[in-house]
């Protein structure tokens, strides 16, 4: 599937979200209460305190709520885990799907869901293996990542990221580069040496994202994904291990036979 960006939950008839930030998570942050001034009033009036000793008492008690507050915020991206079978349950939730791939969009609009991926079942036991989550400070799901080893001509794997996403609150934190960088370890591993994803060509953000992380497009493959589906979708790859130069040369090779025969 294209690769736009943000651990799943179906548990039968009774599903209860866990994924930081959708409707039913309590996402770490805590409201407060505001101490209130006629409480505070009564508490003081036995002590005849003044007006301006009670006004100070009043912002004093505030300001004592604001940093035990701040204190319990949540942090996000705390640790990159193995993708579980309920971290996935949780993720396909509409309501999971929709608060990481579309937040604030209504879901009558059918052009929002035709974009927000719908993971199945046979979706995660392909990628069991190399998905992962990230867990906030309340242990909670902050954001994952699909992917997946691939055969290439039997003789050579690589990596193939599916999917990514993160909670719109936990953006801008570094997280998508940790997911990243732990399923670059993971092929490693495992002996692969390239890892691919299908972008959207609209979304340059997306693009812009996986340049930053060393992803190059591969016109190959690209010019094959324009004859199955118009242009609308194009190839980029990493190179774990040896130079750009050297990375198309030789990911063309193992996708294409018939460059490998002609050299």
């Amino acid at each position: 599937g294209a690769l736009d960006a943000g651990a799943i939950e179906h548990a039968g008839d009774q599903v209860t979200p866990v994924v930081a930030g959708s409707p039913a998570s309590r996402g770490g942050l805590h409201n407060g209460s505001r101490p209130s001034i006629s409480t505070v009033a009564s508490d003081t009036s036995s002590t005849s305190t003044t007006k301006k000793g009670l006004l100070k008492a009043v912002f004093s008690k505030r300001r004592r709520s604001a940093l035990r507050e701040r204190a319990k915020e949540t942090q996000y991206g705390v640790e990159i885990d193995h993708m579980l079978p309920e971290d996935f349950k949780a993720i396909r939730q509409p309501e999971n799907l929709q608060a990481l791939w579309a937040p604030g969009s209504s879901r009558a609009d059918r052009a929002v869901v035709q974009n927000i991926p719908q993971h199945t079942i046979d979706t995660y036991y392909e990628a069991a293996e190399m998905s992962l989550v990230s867990r906030n400070s309340e242990g909670e799901i902050d954001g994952y990542l699909l992917g997946k080893l691939q055969s290439q001509r039997r003789t050579h794997v690589i990596g193939l990221i599916t999917a990514c996403a993160v909670i719109p609150r936990a953006r801008r934190k570094g997280i998508g580069r940790r997911l990243y960088h732990k399923f670059f370890a993971l092929c490693r591993a495992k002996g692969c040496r390239f890892v691919r994803v299908i972008i959207p060509r609209e979304n340059s953000v997306t693009i812009a994202f996986h340049r930053s992380l060393g992803f190059e497009e591969d016109d190959y493959s690209t010019e094959l994904l324009a004859r199955a589906d118009g242009g609308d979708r194009c190839c980029f790859v990493k190179d774990l291990d040896l130079s750009l130069q050297e990375k198309v040369d030789d990911f063309v090779e193992i996708l294409n036979p018939l460059h490998h025969n002609a050299t």
